[in-house]
């Protein structure tokens, strides 16, 4: 599975199995412990998907 897809994955199973969360926090806890390197490359790739 490429890095674009497994992140997609991760992200909804993460937002519908906990459906309380909002996207922003899913995405804070998923991003916790990453460097600031990471997380800007993690939303970079969010950004990119979205668009």
């Amino acid at each position: 599975m490429d890095k674009k897809n497994e992140i997609i994955d991760k992200v909804v199973k993460a937002y519908f199995e906990k459906p309380d969360k909002t996207l922003e926090e899913i995405f804070k806890e998923y991003t916790k412990g990453f460097s600031d390197d990471k997380r800007r490359s993690f939303y970079k790739k969010i950004k990119e998907i979205v668009n």
